[in-house]
């Protein structure tokens, strides 16, 4: 199991993030956009998608209304989500979708291999530790039907370190409007939550990040989309 790390209230309250992330919207819809755009001209009749931590919802909502023929599973192993993600999501038919409480590696160790047509995360694969993240990559890969798309919008660190220092302050200057709303207590776990986030053994670095998904068998990684230390990777195992 990977640590929770939004148990607190940034988790019970994570809608508020998007007023210290200006393309909050933008990075979410990215992913429903990749998926829109790679199977428009596809004649499959289902596009099975995995999505790895569905957060509030805002992720999956975009996703199941990529493309009608969508059916997602999507999974997060924080219970304080949950209900956040179903009422997110109460307004789309419930035959389109199937939520789990469980651990990402736990899971996809479950699935059988070349089962799902997308896997697809939006701001979690960040939050692995390195060891626990290079097997989660390893077992997307094996689930992966063969042409399948891997999507992650997430915080991929510049490579360059000097840049990703004047990212990451850059992002906790954010965090000071959560004083302006009387929430000091949500800057302070923003804070910490990035803080954790850049230190070795955690970060998701950009070409750290390339070499671990080549070395699982992947043969394509693009940066499409990129603000400060957050960006969209497509990634395609054939």
């Amino acid at each position: 199991m990977y640590d929770a790390r939004f148990h607190n209230h940034i988790g019970d309250e994570y809608e508020l993030f998007k007023l210290a992330c200006p393309y909050y919207d933008e990075l979410q819809n990215s992913v429903g956009d990749l998926i829109k755009e790679n199977f428009s001209d596809s004649d499959i009749d289902e596009i099975k998608v995995l999505e790895i931590g569905y957060g509030k919802g805002a992720t999956s909502a975009t996703i199941i209304n990529s493309d009608k023929r969508v059916k997602l599973t999507a999974i997060d192993n924080e219970e304080i989500m949950y209900p956040q993600a179903v009422k997110s999501l109460e307004h789309i038919d419930k035959d389109r979708y199937e939520l789990f409480i469980d651990d990402a590696l736990g899971f996809l160790k479950k699935c059988q291999s070349d089962s799902f047509d997308v896997i697809a995360s939006g701001w979690v694969i960040h939050n692995f530790l390195n060891k626990y993240r290079l097997s989660v990559l390893k077992e997307i890969y094996r689930v992966l039907k063969p042409g399948g798309l891997f999507i992650n919008a997430d915080k991929i660190e510049v490579t360059d370190r000097a840049q990703h220092e004047m990212n990451l302050k850059w992002q906790i200057e954010k965090f000071e409007v959560y004083d302006t709303i009387g929430r000091p207590e949500l800057k302070k776990e923003w804070t910490d939550h990035y803080l954790e986030d850049a230190k070795p053994g955690r970060a998701l670095i950009e070409n750290e990040f390339e070499e671990a998904i080549r070395s699982c068998g992947f043969k394509s990684f693009q940066i499409l989309k990129r603000w400060y230390d957050d960006a969209v990777a497509l990634i395609k195992n054939s």
